[in-house]
């Protein structure tokens, strides 16, 4: 389920939103693991071995246990979009990936077209984009080259790693919308806008 986006109490013009993981990547899980317990009970039932209930409750405690781990690890896929005046835009999944990019760092923000809505977690997409995925809705977060070449070569420091993308894809509820939302404010805040 989706939240839209808020603007907290402190900063009007703040933008909050939540993306989860979206029905079809639970559907596409269980599916595979649907089809794998097919394959144990076939293989079980057309050739029988005197340890064969052993081997049954073994490969059903393994399906079963991978089960559990792709949920809580796509359950764990929740982008978090942050944006205020002074802090600029924070993009994280789960509590795990984070990236913060203050306002002279965007070139433009915008939507991005639809992506697919198996799409979920931290993706390097080659040509110098990452994903922030938990579904198809996106924005897309262009980064400015001068920004990226100073940060790199040390004249500007950031938090956390010096190297940035050129792009930034992020999951948003609304994406159009809050695209909008953060497109004003970076032009607001940003100096060279």
């Amino acid at each position: 389920m989706d939240h839209s986006p808020h603007s907290p109490a402190a900063d009007p013009d703040a933008v909050s939103t939540l993306s989860h993981p979206q029905r079809p990547a639970y559907v596409l899980i269980y599916s595979l693991l649907g089809f794998t317990t097919l394959i144990v009970l076939t293989v079980f039932l057309l050739v029988p071995e005197e340890s064969g209930l052993a081997d049954l409750v073994l490969a059903f405690s393994v399906i079963g246990t991978t089960a559990l781990l792709c949920t809580v690890l796509v359950k764990a896929s929740v982008v978090h979009l942050e944006a205020s005046a002074e802090e600029g835009l924070t993009m994280s999944l789960g509590h795990v990936v984070s990236r913060n990019l203050p306002w002279e760092a965007i070139a433009s923000i915008e939507e991005a077209p639809s992506g697919g809505s198996f799409d979920v977690g931290w993706k390097l997409m080659g040509g110098g984009r990452i994903g922030y995925l938990a579904g198809a809705e996106t924005l897309l977060v262009k980064i400015r080259p001068e920004f990226r070449q100073a940060v790199r070569s040390g004249a500007i420091g950031i938090q956390g790693s010096p190297r940035l993308a050129e792009w930034y894809y992020a999951s948003a509820p609304d994406a159009g919308r809050v695209a909008t939302q953060l497109e004003q404010l970076r032009l607001r805040n940003s100096p060279s806008a």
